[in-house]
């Protein structure tokens, strides 16, 4: 239980299992559905609208909710998150900010949802402030506390330096790392964005634009390039808070081909694994990180680090070997240094890409989607590769090392094991697959198209073993028995996977054909 909450013990309808009417199906847990009250708030409040819930690794989650009742106005949100069953209030539209001064109140709108994370059960999020302005709270075992307010003074920073507040991202419990532009006194274009983290128990710079970017004589910026988004483009947050930085340097010598980087947070602070224009390692000679003035890295894939502290990363390389085109490559830190995993090239180029397990005489052309590595530092990836001999046709797959060699887990074009005369995949050269999780265990957690003998446009939730083998989870146009007594079957129109943890648990928000929702979990 946590202090900052209102507690509310659903009823026994809604604290049931339901199970889908017709199989292939996983049980769902309902947490609670639209038109249920909403635990905390007034006589005769209720849910609405139901926003994509997260889930942490012991399994509680959290979502923003839009409420209906009596003197609520449009757009009325709250937070909640469910412990042990329990589905409490952590804020509302209208409740005091914490920090924020006397007299200020959380406000909400339909612009500005509100997308609370949770970690260890302690929830986050941001949220605009009446009178003015915004801010980033967070619990603590003693209640609500504001992390920041927007333009508070900067701590560590020169007088009259203040903070804008950027989406929170947990990693440890009760820490949060964001991004913040600042401005006031002696603040410019060549020094406004910075990142910050309160992971030592006070918020403190982590890093910021015009700042000395280690393993090189250069600053972090991008006044030296002329297709730069910024100086800190990404980052990624492992477990213990410290950051996976996808940044832009400036400086005499440099642009638009060698002013990209990755640094990798340590206990000593970050330290460069990788830049733009630099030998790749382990390629041959000559070959470089490049991809002309496109990113370099994570074009078409998000940066990411396990819970292990490896980094993973999408990276193009040109030069000696690789002829006129490019390579799109997938790399990690697992062994310590940078390592090639898999490579692909372009429909058409001399050399091909590595060749794609499962679809003989095929090579990959290149990576999309998310790179999903789990404590063990395997991967797994959505991979393009050429389609069918002789057609300029692509198909898309999910690919994983969990087992040792990179292996096919799922391919345009297979068959859906328990759902005869059903196919995986959109066609057409499109991508349908989320990937979701690589579970600690090795299963594969993933959603994707279906074709065949099953309605155009019909998506589903998927599940690979260790093993291979594939289990549908959910499906667009199953019947669910949500009162788990057959008194209330409604049917999925569509679904939004909010989040899924390390032991493969799933929150999942779920649309009916009758415009109400649910949040449910599954534990396959």
């Amino acid at each position: 239980m946590h202090a900052s909450r209102c507690a509310l013990v659903f009823a026994f309808v809604t604290a049931l299992p339901i199970t889908a009417v017709a199989a292939p199906q996983a049980e769902l847990r309902v947490v609670t559905v639209t038109g249920e009250r909403a635990p905390g708030t007034a006589a005769g409040v209720t849910f609405s609208g139901l926003n994509a819930p997260r889930i942490d690794a012991a399994g509680n989650i959290t979502f923003g909710a839009f409420l209906a009742g009596p003197n609520l106005t449009t757009g009325h949100m709250g937070v909640f998150a469910e412990s042990g069953g329990v589905l409490e209030l952590v804020a509302q539209r209208g409740d005091p900010a914490p920090g924020a001064g006397p007299g200020a109140t959380f406000t909400t709108t339909g612009f500005v949802p509100l997308s609370p994370s949770i970690s260890g059960g302690l929830v986050a999020f941001r949220s605009p402030i009446l009178p003015l302005g915004g801010g980033i709270f967070e619990e603590t075992p003693s209640g609500l506390a504001a992390v920041v307010i927007a333009g508070q003074q900067a701590p560590g920073l020169a007088s009259g330096v203040t903070m804008g507040v950027g989406e929170p991202t947990l990693g440890a419990p009760g820490s949060v790392v964001f991004g913040s532009f600042l401005s006031g006194t002696g603040v410019n274009a060549s020094n406004d964005e910075s990142i910050w983290s309160d992971r030592s128990s006070r918020l403190a710079l982590v890093v910021r634009e015009g700042m000395r970017a280690p393993g090189t004589s250069l600053v972090f910026g991008a006044g030296s390039s002329q297709f730069a988004p910024g100086a800190l483009r990404v980052f990624a947050v492992g477990p213990d808070s410290r950051i996976f930085l996808h940044g832009n340097v400036s400086g005499r010598g440099v642009d638009d081909l060698n002013d990209e980087g990755l640094w990798l947070e340590g206990p000593s602070g970050l330290t460069l694994i990788a830049r733009e224009g630099a030998q790749a390692p382990g390629f041959p000679s000559g070959v470089r990180f490049s991809n002309g003035v496109a990113n370099t890295f994570g074009d078409s894939t998000f940066i990411t680090v396990s819970d292990a502290g490896a980094a993973f990363f999408q990276a193009g390389v040109a030069g000696a070997n690789v002829n006129a085109t490019a390579a799109d490559t997938l790399w990690t830190t697992r062994s310590g240094t940078p390592q090639a995993l898999v490579r692909g090239r372009i429909l058409g180029a001399t050399p091909k890409g590595d060749a794609a397990p499962g679809f003989p005489g095929r090579s990959f052309t290149g990576f999309t989607n998310l790179l999903r590595p789990n404590a063990a530092n395997r991967l797994a990836f959505v991979g393009v590769i050429e389609g069918a001999p002789g057609t300029a046709d692509f198909d898309f797959g999910i690919w994983s090392d969990r087992s040792g060699p990179i292996a096919l887990v799922v391919g345009d074009g297979h068959a859906v094991p328990d759902q005869p005369g059903v196919f995986f995949g959109v066609g057409s050269n499109r991508n349908s697959y989320e990937l979701l999780r690589l579970a600690n265990d090795g299963r594969v957690f993933f959603t994707t198209a279906v074709r065949g003998a099953v309605p155009v446009g019909t998506a589903g939730l998927f599940v690979s073993s260790p093993n291979g083998a594939i289990r549908t989870l959910l499906q667009t146009g199953d019947p669910v028995d949500v009162a788990g007594d057959g008194s209330d079957v409604r049917t999925l129109r569509t679904f939004f996977v909010g989040g899924t943890n390390a032991a493969g648990a799933i929150a999942i928000s779920l649309f009916f054909t009758n415009n109400t929702q649910a949040i449910v979990t599954i534990d396959p």
